[in-house]
């Protein structure tokens, strides 16, 4: 079965995207249940297209069954693939635990390690549930597009809409290592403060929509 990782690049990261690459091709190491792993990185160094439009091209080019979103200031985990294989049957996109990366060591992030279910994601403050880093099948993320029109919060307004839809979960190994304070710039980029400000109040919207379907 094949994988496609797919890296958008934002302005500054071309370096860190050289990174983000070789942690994939270390973590191809050891396949899983893949037999073969490409990547597709999609240049958005201007910063013009944002990084919604660059995944959705991504999506729009490959030809994988299974996708695997990272950014370029992270590092896929080495053992990212054979992590995910128990669950790549019965589940339609599958996040792991939340680590973290700086020149000297890798962390685990205080957090939620395992969701199943959308009113457990959205019970949590976003930041100890899920990030970026995530498996997904290739016809879920084509009728899931990231929101365009947004520069910041579009990861979990997509993630909101995912985990409506198909079969998600949060298992406890990890897949990705995020770099941490190495954000991108550029015209479409957004701070870590301006991301709160954004999505806890989706997160929040989300939590009393489900109160009124109980």
């Amino acid at each position: 079965m094949r994988l496609e990782v797919i890296i958008p690049i934002g302005p500054g990261h071309e370096e860190l995207a050289r990174n983000a690459m070789e942690s994939v091709r270390v973590a191809s190491l050891q396949k899983g249940e893949f037999d073969q792993v490409t990547i597709r990185a999609v240049d958005d160094s201007q910063g013009l297209a944002g990084r919604s439009a660059a995944r959705n091209q991504g999506v729009r080019d490959s030809g994988a069954p299974w996708l695997f979103f990272m950014d370029a200031d992270d590092l896929m985990h080495p053992e990212a693939l054979v992590n995910v294989s128990p669950y790549l049957e019965g589940w339609d996109a599958i996040w792991g635990a939340i680590t973290e990366v700086d020149d000297y060591r890798v962390t685990w992030r205080y957090q939620v390690p395992r969701i199943e279910t959308l009113r457990e994601l959205v019970a949590y403050d976003p930041y100890i549930t899920i990030n970026m880093g995530h498996f997904v099948r290739r016809e879920v993320a084509r009728v899931t597009p990231f929101n365009e029109d947004l520069d910041c919060g579009e990861d979990w307004d997509y993630y909101l809409r995912l985990w409506r839809e198909v079969r998600c979960l949060k298992q406890r190994a990890p897949l990705l290592c995020n770099y941490r304070g190495r954000h991108s710039g550029g015209p479409r980029s957004a701070t870590g403060a301006q991301w709160g400000d954004v999505v806890r109040p989706m997160v929040e919207a989300e939590r009393e929509r489900l109160k009124a379907t109980v």
